[in-house]
């Protein structure tokens, strides 16, 4: 019997996640969250190309959740947002006290449970206890690359030296404004930003979590965390789906994240 499953958003991630829940035969759309009123009422098909399923897109969440499902993949903004443990969370929260099991690559702060606040995780317990259901968090980057294949590979290394986790992505195609706002694309060198903010401080980078998961697991202890970002600026006004990056401002960066163990 298939997985009755809730599509919730359909963003850069959401749309991926969409297509391959109506594609596979082990699972069954049963329901679609989208956040632009343009998209209510369409099929679910029609919004990743593929032939109509029957399922029409829904803006209204108290709509949404009468629905009979399994599980609600989530797939909202979340950590490349000011709040990423505020809307995007309290979303999850009810989704779990409502009796539904919860994916998502929405909070990055989700892949490693021991990494989040106290307050939070208790919080998430708590609606899981309530509605009977589990939460799974999970991504690309943190989520995967960064945390669950150093691990793997571990496990067939005799002897670990050093492990060294190089990212390197276009943005070029973005749609969505907030992202590109939180890495700081199209702003002064010098200006506020919500990527530095967060991995400045180890307790708040998604990146941290990552190296926290992978040292617990291969047993080092960590010593230091440093992070530091790199830009370079456009010299001409770029025009991309998400908007212009003016002459001037940072249309490349790089950031790196690295920490050194007490055995070193």
């Amino acid at each position: 019997m298939a997985y009755r499953v809730i599509q919730w958003a359909t963003g850069n991630v959401g749309t991926h996640a969409l297509r391959a829940i109506i594609e596979r035969d082990d699972l069954e759309l049963v329901g679609l969250k989208v956040y632009d009123p343009a998209k209510a009422g369409m099929d679910a098909g029609e919004l990743v190309g593929l032939p109509p399923t029957g399922i029409k897109a829904i803006v209204d969440v108290d709509e949404l959740l009468k629905i009979e499902a399994d599980c609600i993949n989530y797939n909202a903004l979340g950590t490349t947002t000011a709040d990423p443990l505020g809307a995007p969370l309290d979303d999850i929260i009810r989704c779990l006290e409502a009796g539904y099991n919860v994916t998502t690559s929405a909070i990055d702060h989700l892949i490693h449970p021991p990494f989040l606040p106290p307050e939070v995780r208790s919080r998430i317990e708590a609606a899981c206890q309530k509605g009977q259901t589990t939460l799974f968090g999970s991504g690309v980057n943190p989520g995967f690359t960064m945390d669950l294949v150093p691990i793997t590979f571990s496990r067939v290394s005799r002897t670990i030296d050093s492990i060294h986790i190089l990212e390197s992505i276009s943005m070029a195609e973005y749609t969505a404004v907030g992202p590109m706002t939180f890495m700081g694309f199209g702003q002064a060198p010098d200006a506020f930003s919500y990527l530095d903010d967060m991995h400045s401080v180890k307790e708040k980078s998604v990146f941290y979590a990552s190296l926290l998961q992978v040292a617990e697991a291969i047993g080092f202890e960590l010593e230091d965390v440093i992070y530091r970002r790199e830009s370079a600026l456009t010299d001409t006004d770029l025009e991309l789906p998400f908007g212009t990056i003016k002459a001037g401002t940072v249309a490349v960066q790089r950031g790196l994240k690295g920490a050194r163990s007490l055995e070193e």
